[in-house]
């Protein structure tokens, strides 16, 4: 509230659309990892890469299944150790990704075949359409120090301890992501150079090493599992409790149900809103999910919609505020200089992401 009501609806109304639309960026993500599990194994089994097609819709369809099931979870604090899931299969995975990376690079040598010259440059003439990967790449980047779940983490952590425990919980975690995200972004380049999927480990599929590489798909929808929960939680956290605080005497609202288990000892507790309001957002956002398949580009344009607003301007503005700095002070204006550099950053990560979805929709 330090910088009013009005910047303080509008923070909240952008935070819970970008939670949604990470929803369906991790639906595309993880079931890109599932159709390359499914074309890795098909490839080890007839050696044919023309008849190891799958539709990604079929994939997008199982997680969306397994969303709704775990959408039942009853509050967010019942997630802690989905946390712990997906924190740990983001390591596995990466370290995998980078194993794996080095191993090609040791066998094969750096490949700067395609370096980023050739890539950039045609006549010696600037190329717009190698422009704009780099963009969405900008955008990716931006995605990985979104941070905005923290808010809520925050907010189960009393006062004054979450001062101290955020602090620590940020300053570590940027600096581990930086640290990770850096290595696997030249161990890539290495590899594969301007040619690196999106998704690091398609570069791998079928490679003799399958198994490996079908582990470290198989960790990432766990992870990516663990997460959608973590963020669909805090939607419907926030509009169960203005609906049901609206309507405090609804019968229809607040009925439950009991199903009795097979052993008659124990029963699952369901409230018939609450089953049918998140069994339908999940399946919407698993249609929209179908309709926009594109993995790079989705996770370009949440990058730089949520990077500059809700990491950058929102902090920055309540802590110049909190703090009383003066305009054109030293303060005031590498703050705002900061935030405006990382504006700017956002829109050209949105321009380059916006291009690759017209791109891919062509075909």
């Amino acid at each position: 509230m330090y910088t009013g009501v009005k910047h303080a609806k509008f923070c909240s109304l952008w935070q819970y659309v970008f939670l949604v639309g990470v929803t369906i960026g991790y639906m595309v993500t993880s079931s890109v990892s599932m159709m390359n599990i499914a074309r890795t194994m098909c490839f080890q089994k007839n050696r044919e890469v023309s008849q190891c097609d799958t539709p990604i819709s079929t994939f997008m369809i199982i997680f969306g299944g397994a969303q709704v099931a775990l959408s039942q979870i009853p509050t967010f604090s019942k997630t802690w150790w989905l946390s712990i899931l997906a924190s740990t299969m983001t390591m596995t995975y990466c370290s995998l990704g980078v194993v794996l990376g080095m191993k090609k690079i040791i066998h094969e040598g750096v490949n700067l075949e395609h370096g980023s010259g050739e890539r950039f440059f045609s006549d010696k003439k600037l190329s717009f359409d190698t422009l704009w990967p780099i963009f969405q790449a900008i955008g990716n980047i931006a995605l990985g120090y979104t941070c905005i779940i923290l808010i809520e983490i925050q907010d189960t952590i009393k006062y004054p301890f979450e001062v101290i425990t955020m602090k620590k919980a940020n300053t570590t975690g940027v600096s581990i992501t930086t640290c990770l995200y850096v290595f696997i972004a030249c161990m890539g380049y290495g590899a594969f150079g301007s040619d690196a999927p999106g998704n690091l480990l398609e570069g791998f599929s079928f490679i003799d090493t399958y198994w490996l590489i079908g582990f470290a798909n198989f960790c990432v929808i766990l992870q990516l599992v663990g997460a959608c929960q973590v963020y669909a939680q805090v939607i419907f956290a926030i509009t169960e409790e203005w609906i049901l605080g609206h309507f405090p005497k609804s019968k229809l609202l607040h009925k439950s149900f009991s199903i009795t288990l097979w052993n008659g000892r124990h029963a699952l507790n369901f409230n018939l809103f609450l089953l049918l309001w998140r069994t339908t957002y999940v399946v919407s956002l698993t249609i929209v999910s179908i309709l926009l398949p594109f993995f790079t580009s989705i996770l370009g344009v949440l990058g730089a919609l949520g990077f500059w607003p809700l990491t950058v301007y929102f902090p920055v503005e309540m802590h110049l505020t909190q703090s009383k700095a003066q305009r054109w002070t030293k303060t005031w204006i590498i703050f705002e200089g900061v935030s405006m550099f990382c504006f700017f950053v956002s829109i050209l990560a949105l321009v380059g992401s916006i291009a690759g979805i017209i791109d891919s929709l062509k075909v």
